[in-house]
């Protein structure tokens, strides 16, 4: 007895033989390899299998005096799988937002369900049910909803994805939403803010101020009309700031936060024209920074990073090697569900 989807052998199925009447001539249970035994009279049977969540199989089979019957049964079961084992979203306090998870079927057609472990009013889940045919995919959406939700709260949940697939009927998928503490998100060099992709905000660049956040450092605001490839926001990456030593937070809670920095270069600049370092809290988090080099011109570059923050400020430092230093976009976000 094997399962259909992977050929392996399977345990625990029933085993079923029946005579031409459909009296049970006997009964059996395959073992951790698959195999089961039965020793019925010579004649004509009908062998019947099957297991939970994998679809009954019916067959003839003839059994001869003095002869072994080894019959193979593959029984057909769905395969269902998710897009990612875990989901993580930031939403600030009293703002929603949308995020999607997408499941797959590579078996035979299975029906699923999908509800939580526990009922999480800030969590719906859409469709909850359905059925997925072979080599089907199906995209849930998640609405994520933070209204009365203190902010630097950590909210969690466990999606159960229950589907008729034999190898795995349940599947458990945590879902995590920070409400931060404190979010700035700067789009560095443009004039006017905008709403990204996935219903983030992101506002126009601003010189430093005392007790505020911005840009420090004699520079220039940079912009082109060519596509930048490699995200779903090219608009974020077509604008930008150049020759800034660096970016001050603060007023900024203690704790631990991620800084993600956008670059993209704009220009038609060689390898090697255009190198910097930066600096995160007095720590070289990226040494000898080559855009152009490391991806290409117009093309995005994400990174971020995890720091900590013990004195009420957060800065970022760009040192410029050979050419002048470049930023996209930046946004510094208090991460109280991670460590520093």
């Amino acid at each position: 007895m094997t399962d259909a989807n992977d050929g392996k052998p399977l345990a625990g199925a029933a085993v079923k033989l029946l005579t031409a009447t459909g009296t049970t001539a006997g009964t059996a249970t395959s073992g951790e390899d698959g195999s089961y035994l039965l020793q019925p009279a010579a004649g004509d049977y009908r062998l019947e299998t099957g297991a939970a969540n994998y679809a009954t199989a019916t067959g003839p089979v003839t059994v001869t005096a003095g002869a072994v019957q080894r019959p193979v049964t593959a029984l057909a079961t769905g395969r269902v799988t998710t897009s990612a084992p875990a989901l993580t979203a930031v939403v600030p306090a009293g703002q929603t937002r949308t995020r999607t998870l997408e499941l797959a079927n590579s078996g035979a057609p299975a029906a699923y369900t999908v509800t939580e472990a526990v009922d999480a009013a800030w969590l719906k889940v859409e469709p909850a049910a359905g059925d997925l045919g072979t080599g089907a995919k199906q995209t849930v959406k998640l609405s994520l909803d933070t209204a009365g939700t203190a902010p630097g709260t950590v909210l969690t949940a466990q999606l159960l994805i229950r589907s008729a697939s034999g190898r795995a009927p349940q599947l458990t998928v945590p879902v995590t939403v920070v409400v931060p503490g404190y979010q700035a998100a700067l789009d560095a060099g443009a004039t006017g803010a905008f709403t990204d992709s996935l219903g983030d905000g992101w506002t126009r660049d601003r010189e430093y101020a005392t007790g505020s956040y911005g840009y420090q450092g004699k520079s220039s605001a940079k912009d082109t009309r060519e596509a930048v490839t490699g995200t779903a926001d090219p608009k974020r990456f077509q604008t930008a700031r150049e020759g800034m030593y660096g970016y001050a937070f603060d007023q900024v809670p203690n704790g631990v936060y991620t800084v993600e920095l956008d670059f993209a270069e704009l220009d038609r600049r060689s390898p090697d024209t255009r190198v910097f370092d930066v600096l995160i809290e007095d720590r070289e988090v990226i040494p000898d920074l080559d855009i152009t080099l490391k991806v290409g011109v117009r093309k995005a570059l994400t990174q971020t990073f995890t720091v900590t923050v013990t004195d009420g400020r957060l800065d970022v430092r760009f040192v410029a090697g050979d050419g002048k230093t470049l930023l996209n976009a930046i946004r510094v976000t208090q991460r109280p569900d991670l460590t520093g």
